[in-house]
């Protein structure tokens, strides 16, 4: 039997299933369960008894409890959707409980990754489904109108300007915003850190007002744009402006500090702050995830690095983050001496990145490094003309971004494409 997907009601409780929508008190009042800060919301589908496929929001302080709650709830063929390493920042406080009670988790698995352009029209779908009966009537009025060919009054035309006007109301509200952190990213991926430390400055103040949750990541991303500029003393001041108003873990700030180091290129200070993630919470992959990325990609300390992938690889992923993170496999591989593995890792890895980056632009920044390293991987493979075609994608924005390191290891690989001038420092 085919499953079929269906939604479900708000966040329920790991214990007893209760369900905890608009809860704020920590507890539920179910089973006395409490849960906390640390708390996430997790998006999972699982198929039923009745062989549907459900989607459900699970409140759970971790990917594996969201994972056993969906077993113990009686779901098979469980899929998860958001994990613990590519959630986006959840909102918090009151903007957390208008977020679980307006967003359906079908919503939200829809507007997953989409384009900011497909993401309003299913927010103006969501609009228009939601208040059908007022649709509905002015459909009907309208055809009324046109059968008896009447003139139409001020309330027919104040009822269809306040239809039609739902578009624009939900584009108003939100592609804005999302609008405004596309820009950033894009900019973030040029290597325009004045842009970037602009719009990151805008979107804090917009942040301190409507989703305090996002503040503390707007100001890493001005932090991450300073270290790029060199402008290390204002770096430590955004960075302990972050922890101060921070309300996500000590794990979670460590590893954004750890990817301000590396906007730095100052390595062996990234190393520390993941290790220090990693000692901080062992039962969390992003310390794990940073500290295998580092150092395969830009170290070539393939031992070490697989020492952190394989811890990391034990968590639960999403389908999507797992496809997302072949590139740290394929620079093991590569480091290796494993020429197919890297490859067949690096292409799968690149053809996602490709497909990634129509809703999110920081895919095209990695989708550039892994063409670096396959251009590296097919010269030491004896394939030149693929080698050169992946250094020509990927040479305009190592420069740009000042990575030497890998210019030189591309470089090495390919000695007739040495002639070209690396960046200074």
């Amino acid at each position: 039997m085919q499953a079929k997907q269906t939604e479900s009601e708000g966040p329920r409780c790991l214990a007893c299933g209760y369900d905890l929508t608009g809860n704020r008190s920590g507890r539920c009042p179910e089973c006395g369960e409490t849960f906390g800060e640390e708390c996430r919301d997790y998006l999972l589908s699982g198929v039923d008894a009745e062989g549907r496929r459900i989607v459900k929001r699970v409140a759970a302080h971790a990917a594996e409890q969201a994972v056993a709650a969906m077993r113990d709830f009686g779901f098979n063929n469980i899929e998860l959707h958001t994990d613990d390493i590519f959630t986006t920042l959840q909102p918090t406080g009151k903007e957390r409980e208008r977020f679980r009670k307006n967003l359906r988790p079908q919503l939200q698995l829809a507007l997953l990754n989409a384009s900011s352009g497909r993401a309003s029209l299913h927010l103006i779908w969501e609009s228009y489904r939601k208040l059908w009966p007022l649709v509905l009537a002015v459909v009907g009025l309208t055809c009324l109108q046109l059968l008896q060919r009447r003139t139409w009054s001020v309330t027919d035309w104040a009822l269809t300007l306040l239809v039609a006007a739902v578009p624009a109301f939900v584009v108003l509200l939100t592609r804005r915003t999302r609008r405004t952190l596309d820009r950033l990213h894009r900019a973030a991926v040029d290597a325009r850190w004045e842009e970037v430390l602009h719009l990151a400055v805008r979107l804090e103040r917009w942040a301190a007002r409507k989703n305090p949750g996002m503040r503390s990541s707007m100001i890493f991303w001005q932090a991450k744009a300073l270290a790029s500029l060199g402008r290390l003393e204002d770096v430590l001041a955004a960075a302990a402006a972050a922890r101060e108003i921070s309300q996500q873990s000590e794990t979670w700030y460590l590893v954004q500090l750890a990817q301000v180091y590396h906007y730095a290129r100052d390595f062996d200070a990234a190393i520390e702050c993941y290790q220090q993630a990693t000692e901080a919470g062992p039962d969390r992959p992003e310390g794990w995830l940073g500290l295998a990325e580092i150092l395969a990609v830009e170290l070539e300390q393939p031992r070490e690095a697989r020492t952190a992938f394989e811890r990391f690889a034990q968590f639960p992923l999403a389908s999507q983050s797992r496809a997302g993170l072949q590139h740290v496999e394929g620079a093991i591989a590569l480091s290796e001496g494993r020429l197919a593995d890297a490859i067949d890792n690096l292409e799968a890895n690149r053809k996602f990145m490709i497909k990634l980056a129509r809703g999110n632009p920081l895919a095209v920044g990695l989708q550039r490094i892994t063409e670096a390293l396959l251009s590296i991987a097919h010269a030491r493979n004896g394939d030149r003309d693929a080698a050169i075609a992946y250094y020509r994608a990927a040479e305009p924005h190592l420069r740009r971004h000042r990575n030497e390191r890998m210019l030189r290891r591309c470089q090495e690989a390919l000695p007739e494409m040495a002639t070209a001038e690396v960046a200074p420092a």
